[in-house]
């Protein structure tokens, strides 16, 4: 009875049932915050990975916008060189010879017609001499030598510039010739005299100017036409590049380069973390194809007409004998009144220089009004190459991504040549020249390579919804919600099904499908951008980076030239050999290029969250959490 008692009253043993219900409560509790650590690590895993994955998205796509850019620029270098080529050459030069007509067929009759009475008939017998073989010489180079030409376009121009001042400069020497006729008169012998010295003035800068540039302008030809056929080889290769560009930025193909490389980030994201899933949305390029010229364009014309309506050329001494020769006319009564002698003559008395001054007389005087015009500045409207321009809209085509892209490097690569031409060349004016065939061609060559006239059509890449004319005005710049469409790339991750660290019979999970995290990313470009609209009179192309060309702003504006444009200013006396070094292809203008496409996270906007969950191929689980979010998008920005 006492040990019952006793054990009733003694307390031994309580601690050990007080001891075990803390030990359980607080396994539990440690359990439980273990497990909502584990929870919040996985949670920050999920999100990381989700960021991770949409920056390197992102640079994906900032690389791939600067090899379109790249591919761009790189076409667009190309066909600059096709246009200086066409230019010096046209389409004539590495084909076959053609024959003369038109306006050189009649500069040939003309300098055939006053050839016997060009030769100086002076008493001096040495002299007389040497002018005949001198005058000889001088004809087989332009007419006998080289009755058949090689080239068009400019050099073309500048071969019959050269030939009208020959022929001018042989119809002055028709007026020393009479003059000398005259001077046999024993009381006239001071005439003969002058006439003598009029064809030693005029033969000096016949061998010191007129013969150098004929024979500089023949290297031309012969080197133009040699290298010619590389205008064939690269007009396969740009679009080629078009081709190149089009599937790094998965137009036309299923997978493209970038595509590709989004995929195998994500893949490599989800194996690193450990997801059940990691997709990106989009895996493009915000980017589509130019389209083509328009077949029912409205207004189709040549593009013979430049905005440049200047002249390089540079006054010379054969400059000035042929304004006394033809503009002020001085050759014309002298010629007149001994063409009224010779015909008062009866013929069985005329001399032959009568016989053939009575016979060529009428063409003479008619070559003569025609060259008080002077040298046409933009060239000969019967020279061949102008028949081969095509027609089309040429505003339309001003504007052009194309003509854009080639334009700079054109102007860039025309300027050291205009320098050249115009120090070395002045006589022929083919600096001038150059420059408007070089105009034509820029519009030409884009037509025609855009049109698939060589082949297969180049296209080069542009911003979707991209204007020509609204080109730094797009739409998306004053929408936001239109940027975000364009250049955001949203990325949904949903982790792998994982039981609690403690006591998983006891700690149920959450989400028993994953953690599911999502993130945006998206492309910027750090060139300078101003709101423009681009009229069809603007010198500049519009300064914005948010483009495929990223022509690099200076002080604010970008320096590349639009076709309208004068050209840059010839940079003075350079050799052959530095027309392609850095300093001479810095135009005045300063137009660079630099790639600038950047890429960066930013927060979810719903748009974002919308896409994904608006996109099939995204696992149902990412598409349920990103809907909800979707239609919470008020709490994203709390």
């Amino acid at each position: 009875m006492n040990r019952l008692s006793d054990l009733h009253r003694r307390e031994d043993g309580s601690v050990i049932f007080s001891a075990t219900v803390l030990l359980i409560g607080f396994a539990l509790l440690i359990g439980y915050v273990g497990n909502m650590w584990a929870e919040l690590i996985e949670k920050q895993n999920t999100q990381a990975s989700a960021d991770s994955a949409a920056y390197s998205a992102s640079v994906w796509r900032a690389r791939g916008m600067n090899t379109v850019c790249t591919c761009n620029h790189l076409m667009g270098e190309l066909t600059s060189l096709v246009v200086i080529l066409e230019a010096l050459g046209g389409p004539e030069a590495g084909s076959s010879p053609f024959e003369p007509c038109g306006t050189d067929q009649s500069q040939n009759s003309m300098i055939e017609s006053v050839l016997g009475l060009s030769k100086s008939q002076s008493d001096i017998a040495a002299f007389a001499k040497f002018d005949a073989k001198f005058v000889d010489l001088l004809y087989k180079l332009f007419v006998s030598s080289h009755t058949r030409h090689y080239c068009g376009a400019a050099i073309y121009d500048a071969e019959l510039a050269l030939k009208a001042q020959f022929a001018s400069a042989l119809m002055g020497k028709c007026v020393g010739t009479v003059m000398e006729i005259i001077g046999k008169i024993p009381f006239l012998k001071p005439v003969g005299w002058i006439g003598t010295a009029i064809h030693g003035i005029i033969d000096l800068p016949l061998g010191l100017e007129l013969l150098p540039e004929l024979l500089k302008d023949r290297m031309l030809e012969m080197l133009v036409s040699a290298i010619a056929p590389v205008k064939d080889l690269v007009r396969i290769v740009i679009p080629v590049l078009g081709a190149y560009s089009a599937e790094i930025a998965s137009i036309g193909v299923t997978q493209g380069a970038v595509r590709t490389s989004i995929l195998d980030t994500t893949n490599r994201v989800a194996e690193f973390y450990g997801l059940d899933a990691c997709v990106a949305v989009p895996g493009n390029l915000p980017v589509q194809r130019e389209s083509g010229p328009a077949a029912n364009a409205k207004s189709k014309q040549q593009p013979t007409a430049t905005p440049w309506k200047s002249s390089d050329r540079k006054s010379s001494f054969i400059d000035t004998i042929n304004t006394v020769v033809n503009k002020i006319g001085i050759a014309k009564p002298i010629m007149y009144g001994y063409y009224l002698v010779a015909k008062a003559t009866p013929r069985r008395f005329r001399s032959s220089n009568q016989k053939k001054i009575v016979e060529q007389y009428p063409k003479i005087s008619q070559y003569s009004s025609k060259m008080k015009a002077g040298i046409p500045s933009e060239g000969y409207d019967d020279n061949p190459s102008r028949n081969k321009l095509k027609s089309f809209d040429l505003d339309a085509e001003k504007l052009t991504q194309f003509v854009r892209a080639t334009n700079p490097y054109v102007d860039s690569a025309r300027s050291p040549m205009r320098g050249w031409f115009r120090d070395q060349m002045p006589v022929s004016n083919i600096s001038t020249y150059f420059t408007h065939w070089s105009y034509r061609y820029t519009l030409n060559e884009s037509f025609c390579l855009r049109n698939g006239e060589h082949g297969i059509p180049a296209q080069m890449l542009v911003l979707e919804g991209w204007d020509a004319k609204k080109k730094g005005n797009e739409n998306w710049t004053d929408d936001p919600d239109g940027a975000d469409r364009t250049f955001s790339l949203v990325v949904g991750v949903q982790g792998r099904e994982r039981e609690p660290v403690f006591a998983p019979s006891v700690y149920l999970r959450a989400r028993p499908n994953g953690d599911v995290a999502i993130a945006q990313g998206m492309i910027y470009n750090l060139n300078a951008r101003a709101k423009t609209v681009t009229s069809s009179g603007s010198n500049l192309q519009p300064t914005t980076g948010w483009d495929t060309l990223q022509w690099e702003p200076q002080s604010g504006t970008v320096r590349a030239p639009e076709w309208n444009a004068q050209p840059s200013g010839p940079k003075g006396k350079l050799a052959p050999w530095e027309f392609f070094n850095k300093r001479s292809l810095s135009t005045n203008d300063g137009a660079r290029v630099k790639l600038n496409w950047q890429a960066k996270l930013r927060p979810v906007t719903e748009h974002g969250a919308r896409t994904l969950a608006d996109d099939s191929g995204v696992p149902d689980a990412i598409r349920s959490v990103s809907g909800v979010v979707a239609d919470h998008a008020v709490l994203l920005s709390h």
